[in-house]
């Protein structure tokens, strides 16, 4: 049976937790699309199966526990 899950984003897919997501979904017999939301200045690699956008991440709120973030992506040029 398939997963009816067919795209996921995954912010801090080069993480401890992250990457493990990204390693099980990918070794599912019929894997998501998985979109890495990164940094704009990370330098992780990632599996070329991947779509990697990176941008600036910005707190909804900077002075409470982060429960919902903004992306700020990096268009290309």
């Amino acid at each position: 049976m398939s997963s009816p899950i067919k795209n996921v984003a995954i912010v801090g897919a080069s993480g401890n937790i992250g990457s493990q997501i990204v390693k099980a979904l990918l070794a599912s017999s019929n894997p998501p699309t998985i979109t890495a939301i990164t940094r704009e200045d990370s330098d992780a690699k990632f599996d070329s199966r991947l779509k990697v956008v990176k941008g600036t991440i910005h707190p909804i709120n900077p002075l409470s526990p982060p429960t919902h973030l903004t992306l700020t992506p990096r268009l290309p040029r």
